[in-house]
């Protein structure tokens, strides 16, 4: 490494001049930038676990979003099989106890279903 001594020369050895800038108020958009401060390996490991945190809540929102939309699903289909059934019992009363047990077949399946997601 070179040690330079700018006391007189404001010139880096790359010959960039190193003057402050003239308009050097708080406004100006460069000094506003802040500058990111080395991590080192505590800070890695600090981002790295906040991001498996994020990570993992997402996931956990994304399958609760599943999940909600398969049980949306089911309630809708359990709904219409079961009007299905009251209809199908009014024109032919005699298949009464088939349609329940098929519809309960259906409810209980797809329950189980919603229950293991």
């Amino acid at each position: 490494m070179h040690n330079e001594d700018f006391s007189h020369n404001h010139n880096n050895r790359f010959g960039v001049d190193l003057t402050p800038a003239v308009d050097s108020t708080p406004n100006n958009a460069i000094t506003a930038l802040s500058m990111p401060k080395p991590l080192g390996i505590t800070g890695w490991m600090a981002a790295n676990a906040s991001s498996r945190v994020v990570q993992g809540a997402l996931v956990e929102a994304t399958h609760e979003q599943c999940r909600m939309m398969l049980t949306s699903s089911a309630l809708e289909n359990v709904g219409t099989l079961s009007a299905l059934e009251a209809h199908l019992v009014s024109v032919a009363p005699g298949g009464q106890e088939r349609y329940r047990v098929i519809v309960d077949a259906y409810a209980v399946s797809t329950a189980m279903r919603v229950a293991r997601w």
